[in-house]
């Protein structure tokens, strides 16, 4: 008897009805077969599965916010350096020690460690610290599954806008498409029951190979990780070319109310009442030449004859440091001088591309005939420690705010690229494979200050690398009365490629003296904790071996220990 041809009305039932009539001992087969689905039937199918399909997204994009905040935190960390905080940067004390972290081993400063508990007794083991960045890594392991699976499950990345915030809207539209679809298959739901979309099981998707995949689309960014790569966030999982940070904020229209049956309930889609809005005047947006925008705002007062210069805010400045980030500050000055400098700065606002100044600054002894010929020139630059490297510049006439207070928006435009005033000093930097060691060659210094009662110095340089495990030092010959000295002298630091992205390449020039102590010119260090133009130059002889990177560099007169 052929049970396949769909003439024979006897078809082989299924094992519960097969269980249910040998109890019943009515019979093996039925002659009855299963009618079709019908319309209504096949639609609702076809929205649970669309309702399954939403439910992974969402899923997919919770994960996704928290591996965007980890990787917030990686990208600025400071990089291990020997004797500072892995996050923040903060240099060790005598009374303030370092901490030690019980997963990376790195060193992280008393405000961005946590004390982990350990798992035996405490009584005869010592204090065990883990860093922020650790804490979160493994916050994020416990919230999306993934030590469960010994590896991330599939997730996409939130938009990245340009004010730095994510969408609200976008997830609210799909959690109210997903309720609605599940509501069409669903009879007995309440008409006024709030809206859940409740979270997918993860051992339902355990025996799911496709289920680690990502879900893509025209917009989103997917990453794979495993267990290794997400707990060794050494200087080497810090993301070197990426230069836009993701800034991650908690969705307010999201709450967790779940224990068992754990939902995410929409804030947002609550009725609230319209709030009276005011319109603010923007100044109107020019084209930037890429290195930014900043808002002023001018206002002269005749009574006093002074100048207030309110500076509000700067966009998309460009990044410095090796996490993509800056800290700018502006520096103002009315030309063409007069008989004394009127030259003036503002605060220093820290690892930001979007400053916020809202500072005033007065310039005093203005009069209203100095209004139609001079002008305002505003510098941005980067505060570092050891130099300031400009970010961008620009001008604006002061026959703007003649007649009325100005609001204006201005296009920052970048340094015409000629090298460094001032004090400064020639370096090649190439990193020898064959030699396995860093060449530094020391060509040549300009314009440096004089020291001696002749108007002239004595230079020379002394280098060393920090960290280095030889503790090798180096200096070069001493120039007499000479203040553009020539060198061209060769070093060599004994090294590997990866250590070179730890260590710091520190050079000080002095003025050579008998009888008293030497005199200190000025300083340089390079290093992937430098900034500018010394960065750019560390970076291409890392990136760059076997190659011979030549660039001049300022000096200055902060003396590094």
């Amino acid at each position: 008897m052929n049970f396949q041809s769909k003439a024979n009305k006897y078809v082989c039932p299924n094992d519960r009805q097969l269980s249910l009539r040998a109890k019943l001992r009515t019979g093996w087969s039925a002659a009855r077969s299963e009618p079709p689905l019908t319309a209504s039937e096949r639609e609702a199918i076809a929205a649970v599965v669309k309702r399954a399909e939403k439910i992974d997204e969402v899923e997919a994009k919770r994960v996704g916010r928290l591996v965007a905040r980890l990787e917030s935190m990686r990208r600025s960390a400071q990089g291990p350096a020997p004797r500072t905080c892995l996050l923040c940067g903060e240099t060790a004390r005598l009374l303030a020690p370092l901490r030690t972290c019980s997963i990376c081993r790195h060193t992280a400063c008393s405000k961005c460690v946590i004390e982990n508990l350990p798992h035996r007794s405490p009584i005869y083991s010592r204090e065990a610290y883990m860093c922020n960045l650790c804490a979160e890594t493994r916050e994020m392991w416990k919230k999306s599954g993934a030590w469960f699976f010994k590896s991330v499950p599939k997730y996409i990345l939130p938009d990245r806008r340009t004010t730095g915030r994510y969408l609200d809207s976008e997830l609210a539209r799909s959690l109210q498409e997903a309720g609605n679809s599940s509501n069409e298959g669903k009879t007995d739901s309440e008409p006024g029951s709030p809206m859940s979309v409740h979270a997918p099981s993860f051992s339902r998707q355990a025996s799911n190979t496709d289920s680690r995949k990502s879900i893509t689309s025209p917009h989103d960014t997917h990453y794979e990780w495993s267990e290794t790569d997400i707990l060794s966030h050494g200087f080497s999982g810090l993301s070197l070319h990426r230069q836009d940070s993701l800034t991650q904020r908690p969705l307010a229209s999201l709450k967790r109310t779940g224990s068992k049956g754990s939902a995410y309930s929409l804030r947002s889609m609550r009725k609230e009442m319209p709030k009276p809005t005011t319109q603010i005047e923007r100044p109107p947006t020019i084209p930037d030449a890429g290195f930014g925008t900043l808002e002023i705002k001018l206002a002269y007062e005749n009574a006093t004859s002074s100048l207030a210069v309110t500076v509000l805010r700067a966009r998309g400045l460009i990044g410095m440091d090796m996490t993509g980030l800056s800290d700018p500050f502006c520096r103002l000055e009315v030309l063409p001088r007069g008989s004394y400098s009127n030259r003036l700065r503002t605060k220093t606002v820290h690892k930001t591309k979007n400053p916020e100044f809202n500072e005033t600054l007065h310039f005093f002894g203005i009069t209203e005939s100095d209004l139609a010929v001079k002008s305002l020139e505003i510098v941005l630059f980067d505060d570092d420690r050891y130099g300031c490297d400009e970010m961008g510049s620009a001008t604006v006439a002061l026959r703007e705010c003649a007649k009325s207070p100005a609001q204006l928006r201005l296009a920052l435009s970048g340094s015409s690229g000629a090298e460094p005033t001032g004090p400064r000093i020639l370096l090649a930097l190439c990193y020898s494979t064959k030699r396995r060691a860093l060449v530094v060659t020391i060509c040549r210094g300009a314009d440096l200050p004089p020291q001696d009662s002749n108007g002239y110095s004595d230079p020379f340089v002394k280098l060393h690398l920090d960290p280095d495990p030889y503790h090798k030092k180096h200096k070069t010959s001493i120039k007499w009365r000479n203040l553009n000295p020539v060198w061209n002298e060769e070093f060599l630091f004994e090294t590997r490629p990866t250590e070179l992205s730890r260590q710091n390449l520190t050079l000080t020039v002095w003025d050579k003296d008998y009888g008293k102590p030497n005199d200190f010119l000025g300083s340089l260090v390079l290093g992937a904790s430098s900034k500018g133009r010394r960065l750019k130059h560390w970076m291409d002889c890392i990136k760059f071996p076997d190659h011979r990177h030549e660039s001049w560099h300022s000096l200055t007169d902060t003396q590094h220990l």
